[in-house]
Formats: C-alpha cells, structure tokens, sequence
C-alpha cells in the first residue's frame, strides 16, 4: 500500500536539485504543482517557498537526494559550458526530467563516501557536483536552460513582486532575485515607486494585512502573526500598536 509519508514546507533560500532515488515527492511551489517519482529529477529556483508531501513505494520507503548550490556554483559552471546562448530570450518552464544509471551512480557514491568520511572535503564536493550537472546536460539541454534560467532571471513588475512575496521570509536580496534585477538595480527603481524603503514597505504591508486579518477572520493572533512573517507575537503587537495606536487583542475586540 502506498502511503504520504510527511508534508513539509520550506522556503528555499538556495536553488535546489532534487532526485527521487525510492518512492515519489509531490511537490506545490508558488507557481506549479507537480510529482517526481523513482529516477526523476527536478530543479527549483531558490527564493520561493515550496510544500510537499514525501510518498512511500509499496513497501512504504522513501529516499530521496536533495542538492542546493548557490549563485557563485551557478556562475562558474554556466561560464565552463560553451552551448548555452548568452541571453534566453523566452522563460523555459520547469519540468520533471528523467535520470539514468550515471547519474544514480553519481549519488550512491556520494553516499558512499558520507559513510566513509566523517567531513567531505570541500573541493571534492565541487568537483561531484559539476560532474553531476554536465551529466544533466547530457541527458537534457532543456534542463541545463532551466538551471542557467535560475541565475538568469526575467525582469518583471517590482510592484507585482512585493505583493505575491510580502507575507514570505524574503530578504531585499530575493525580492531583486525575483524581479530580475541586481541589488543596486533593485533598489533605484524601488525608489521611484515608493518614498518607502523596501523593507519599510514590506513592514508596513504585513501590517495592513494583518489588521484586515483579524478583521475578516477567525485566525489567532498568534497564526496570523507567523502567517505574515513577523519575528514574534511580542514584537508584532509592539509594531502594530506604534502604527495602528491598539494592539491586535484591541482590533479583534472590536468586532
């Protein structure tokens, strides 16, 4: 009988190469839903949060391999590989991909050498992990595109960015991820849309989002302070009475 193991949410604050080795992964991202079964692989960009549930074969196992690299790996590998365009013109959509015995390979003996070392050497891992994204172009240049897409991203509204993210625990960082800009880019065209700074705007959304909240719902004070990404209850209500002049017990007794 096959059965859902465990629901997990996480945010990814890197990007994230996940292979299903026994059982399946279903996996909910803030844009697509989707499942990876035994010998499938998928990558997911770092900066949005992800929920799924890990789902046991028919002996109710599960094992999964699941690599994060950073922007820096990212860089250096794209800059070693010679057949990708300088400029993707058009977003390549996320897809479930097909492994092979190499690349299951690859993994058994990374697992291998966990057992047999207590630390793993730093370069040694590199070196694994561009092994391991060469045979991925191999297999499927469309999923090379998608790992070159995570670094290379689209430009898109700063607007429409800070209002599909401000609820989540982004950094300004990712927010300029997400829009597709730099930093410094980031930042100056923020400017001409808000006297706010970004982070100034991001508190002050969460907070007319949670005054709607408990307005409009039945959720505790407690959830919908962690809904909305605030530290704690005590330094919610401490930052919600400064801009409201009550705090959240005094709005919900209002109604």
């Amino acid at each position: 009988m096959v059965k859902e193991l465990i629901e997990d949410k996480i945010y990814l604050e890197s990007h994230l190469l996940c292979y299903i080795e026994t059982g399946a992964l279903a996996f909910k991202t803030d844009y697509k839903e989707f499942k990876v079964h035994a010998g499938e692989f998928v990558v997911l960009h770092k900066a949005q949060t992800a929920s799924f549930y890990k789902i046991g074969n028919e002996q109710n196992e599960y094992r999964s391999y699941l690599v994060f690299f950073t922007d820096d790996f990212l860089v250096n590998f794209i800059e070693s590989v010679k057949v990708l365009p300088e400029k993707l013109e058009e977003s390549v959509c996320l897809s479930v991909n097909k492994g092979n015995e190499r690349i299951q390979t690859m993994f058994s003996s990374v697992d291998h050498y966990f057992e047999e070392q207590s630390e793993f050497d730093g370069p040694i891992l590199s070196l694994k992990l561009r092994e391991l994204f060469f045979e991925i172009a191999n297999i499927n240049k469309h999923m090379l595109l998608q790992i070159f897409q995570a670094k290379q991203q689209v430009r898109c509204n700063i607007y429409k960015v800070m209002e599909e993210n401000f609820s989540k625990p982004v950094s300004v960082a990712d927010l300029a991820y997400l829009s597709g800009r730099s930093l410094a880019s980031f930042k100056r065209d923020f400017k001409k849309m808000s006297e706010r700074s970004p982070a100034e705007w991001m508190k002050n959304r969460r907070l007319e989002e949670a005054e709607k909240l408990l307005l409009t719902s039945d959720l505790s004070i407690t959830d919908i302070c962690y809904q909305l990404g605030f530290e704690n209850t005590a330094h919610f209500s401490k930052i919600f009475k400064k801009k409201f002049l009550k705090t959240p017990s005094d709005v919900r007794k209002t109604i």
